[in-house]
């Protein structure tokens, strides 16, 4: 279908949200209301059905157990390609909030931009003042993660422009629907949570693909950001004073051994897991030193895993 659009939200215990997010998409400037797959990854989830009742040609998948972040969304893609086969796919953190621009103006850089498929837009926080939450980014193979630019910046106070970026942000990203003819999945399904867009991104990377960062596409998201200055939240998920690092840490570090193992070879894996164990013991010494020994002592003992187990698998759900 020409210039039609699916969009995918996956949903876990916060139908609130999903809530708030279908109702900016529903106050877009298109011509049509884009279809939406939701994804109910909570097993006991028996209400998302009738609040969203309100989006017409809402679709809810229900797997009957929790599959996390990317099986979710390659299970919906999947969906989409096969029942409504729409040119664009935008894949949505359920936290974020559209403006009414925000999905016009990524279609619109698609059609100036035929040659590239992945097209990822400015992601502020939701503070009084909204700061930068993903400004566009770069892959930064020493760390196996994400670097990404003028984060935690005021917004308004930076200069943002367009231009081809190394990584894409998960919280939202739109695809021609053309790049799955030759893609088995989206996110790889090892991944339970956390890591699939920079894998995602590495891979892409490596296969020579362009992602377009879209500065004039303006979202905004909850989960990082707060109603208020005084209770700003941190955007830096790895900070000694993250109310969910030890979490995180737990969740993230095999995720990038992982990746190292799976998408290089030779000498640059070897270099990189060299670099990506020097990195994580830093940040140990840095968790120690803040008098955060939880956090220091969680990080030894998965590089420690890293280390023996080589390629560290988590589960997928």
């Amino acid at each position: 279908m020409q210039g039609s659009l699916c969009i995918i939200i996956i949903n876990y215990k916060n139908a609130g949200d999903t809530v708030v997010c279908l109702k900016s998409v529903m106050s877009s400037d298109l011509p049509a209301l884009p279809e939406v797959i939701i994804v109910e990854n909570d097993q006991e989830g028996n209400t998302l059905d009738e609040i969203t009742s309100f989006y017409p040609g809402r679709r809810i998948l229900y797997p009957g157990k929790n599959l996390g972040y990317g099986k979710g969304v390659n299970l919906a893609i999947e969906y989409a390609l096969n029942k409504l086969e729409p040119e664009y796919i935008l894949i949505l953190n359920n936290d974020v909030i559209l403006q009414a621009d925000s999905i016009g103006r990524l279609k619109l850089c698609a059609e100036k931009e035929p040659a590239v498929s992945y097209f990822t837009p400015l992601i502020l926080t939701c503070d009084q003042h909204a700061r930068i939450w993903y400004g566009g980014g770069r892959i930064f193979l020493s760390r196996m993660t994400a670097k990404v630019d003028l984060i935690g910046r005021l917004y308004g106070e930076a200069a943002i422009e367009d231009r081809y970026v190394s990584f894409a942000s998960g919280c939202a990203l739109m695809i021609r629907s053309s790049e799955f003819r030759e893609e088995k999945y989206l996110y790889d399904p090892m991944f339970f949570m956390y890591d699939e867009d920079v894998e995602l991104s590495l891979r892409l990377m490596l296969k020579g693909k362009l992602i377009m960062f879209v500065s004039g596409s303006v979202i905004f998201h909850k989960g990082q950001g707060s109603q208020s200055v005084e209770e700003q939240k941190e955007i830096n998920q790895l900070s000694p004073r993250s109310n969910n690092l030890t979490f995180y840490l737990k969740n993230t570090i095999g995720n990038r051994y992982y990746i190292t193992d799976k998408l290089l070879k030779g000498a640059s894996r070897f270099k990189t897991r060299l670099s990506l164990t020097v990195y994580w013991n830093l940040k140990a010494v840095q968790y120690f030193l803040n008098f955060n020994f939880r956090a220091g002592a969680l990080v030894l003992s998965e590089v420690f895993k890293g280390l023996v187990n080589g390629t560290v698998k988590k589960p997928g759900g």
